[in-house]
């Protein structure tokens, strides 16, 4: 049984197409602001006002699988916020001694991003040096160079490297990963190394993507192209794409993708996928998605047998009304049931200010067919951080929007905010009335996102986002 399509998809097409390596990168979850904000128990409702509640105490438990028992003492975490809610330093503590056990320092830019983190280790006298990430980004805030060392010998030794380039639409068109598991005599040897030249249309998306690819500091060689087909030469979503591998001095085709639907807001539910056999295409699977809410989704691959489409595989990834993450979990269609294979589980608790105040972490265990706890975190001592607010002419010239007038489609972009929590996007008509609402991360923000307006009638309208620092509106016209 194939657990997820993609493997399939890997077994068929060359690995380096789709950038796999066979070492692991760093888990890195603490350069995205939004995602540290999440593991210090911040709500992920959006405040209108330039204040923010954060937990300054968080103490997790272990579940000893032995005693089938949560450990009688934890690690207690003390964070430290500067004037703008990021948290700078954490100190860890155990809970029972208050003897310490680590603590870590951070550094950010302008707009939020970490640039440095240091961890350091008790030693039972003294604070030791353990490992240590710096960061670098663009003017578009867009991660350019990464660098994780760790403290051998009483020296810091290069561990781990990615340097990645942009072109002037935000896509990568180079990236380098370097582990020191291939260096020699101390240099550094690539262990993935991908160039992608991009073709794009008159609005401004890619209509062809060429991929060249190595591993192991061999060079580079042509592995093969995308190619995008679009219903109109104004649209910005593709309804069909073409691979072609290059073998022998020219293209040849090898997987496509059509049959693709999407939903109001213009997100994928619906992907077919065939395969070149003998020069035949044949179609082989499906892939369904349903939304839940903004973040939550279910993802069905299904196999063609005969002319029926059957389940193969799923993925379910809840979030609960708050955009929490409760967990997401993988499963086989077997014996006309879907049998689970992995997964995690987030049991939460609120206080009376929607802020999260225990969480509870479960693994999915094959032998036991069940989640199994994991740890246990209890969250206190909540404060309100006041931000250094711009006033509304300054955060308005930070919001980017066009075209306008618009038919179609508006592309909005926010920069030069220090985001670290999900905004709050309106759309009001020309009464005030609000006749759309979501919530976008910081980072899709400040890349840009696309706005579908075609089914407004026209006339004038605001683009309201609720921020951390006041709300940013401006009016468009809807032609």
């Amino acid at each position: 049984m194939i657990k997820h399509f993609y493997t399939l998809l890997l077994a068929l097409l060359p690995a380096t197409v789709f950038a796999q390596s066979t070492f692991t990168r760093p888990d890195r979850s603490f350069l995205h602001p939004e995602s540290a904000e999440k593991a210090i128990a911040q709500t992920a409702k959006a405040r209108p006002t330039a204040t923010k509640r954060v937990a300054r105490i968080r103490t997790v438990y272990n579940w000893n699988t032995s005693t089938g028992k949560w450990s009688e003492t934890g690690t207690k975490y003390t964070t430290t916020y500067n004037s703008a809610g990021r948290p700078e330093n954490t100190l860890a503590l155990d809970s029972a001694t208050s003897k310490p056990v680590s603590q870590t320092q951070l550094t950010f830019n302008t707009a939020g991003y970490v640039t440095s983190y240091l961890l350091e280790t008790w030693n039972g006298s003294n604070w030791q040096n353990s490992l240590r990430y710096t960061a670098s980004y663009n003017d578009n805030n867009l991660e350019t160079d990464f660098l994780q060392q760790v403290w051998e010998n009483g020296a810091w030794v290069n561990d781990y490297q990615d340097k990645i380039t942009y072109d002037s639409y935000g896509n990568v068109t180079e990236e380098i990963y370097y582990d020191r598991t291939l260096a020699v005599n101390a240099n550094w040897l690539p262990t993935h190394h991908a160039r992608y030249t991009y073709t794009y249309t008159s609005a401004g998306v890619i209509s062809e993507k060429v991929v060249e690819a190595a591993s192991n500091n061999d060079p580079l060689t042509l592995n093969g192209r995308y190619l995008y087909t679009f219903p109109s030469t104004t649209s910005k979503f593709f309804s069909s794409y073409l691979y072609q591998r290059w073998e022998n001095g020219t293209y040849v085709d090898n997987l496509k993708c059509d049959g693709i639907q999407r939903d109001s807001k213009n997100r994928i539910t619906q992907q077919v996928f065939s395969f070149l056999n003998n020069g035949v295409w044949e179609i082989t699977l499906r892939t369904l998605t349903t939304y839940s809410g903004d973040y939550g989704s279910e993802i069905v691959d299904q196999a063609l047998n005969g002319n029926v489409w059957v389940d193969m595989s799923r993925m379910v990834s809840s979030y609960d009304s708050y955009n929490n993450h409760l967990g997401t979990t993988f499963a086989d269609w077997k014996n006309n049931i879907w049998a689970t294979t992995a997964g995690t589980s987030y049991q939460l608790s609120y206080t009376d200010n929607a802020e999260i105040k225990s969480r509870i972490y479960k693994l999915f265990n094959v032998a036991a067919n069940q989640f199994v706890n994991k740890t246990k975190t209890y969250y206190k001592d909540f404060a309100a951080v006041i931000l250094a607010a711009k006033n509304t002419q300054q955060l308005n010239k930070l919001l980017q929007l066009a075209p306008n007038p618009a038919s179609d489609q508006i592309i909005f972009k926010l920069a030069g905010l220090p985001m670290h929590e999900l905004l709050t996007v309106e759309v009001f008509n020309s009464l005030g009335q609000s006749i759309q609402s979501f919530r976008l991360s910081p980072q899709k923000a400040n890349q840009g996102h696309i706005l579908d307006v075609s089914n407004l009638k026209a006339g004038v309208y605001s683009l309201r986002l609720l921020t951390s620092e006041g709300p940013i509106t401006q009016r468009f016209v809807r032609e």
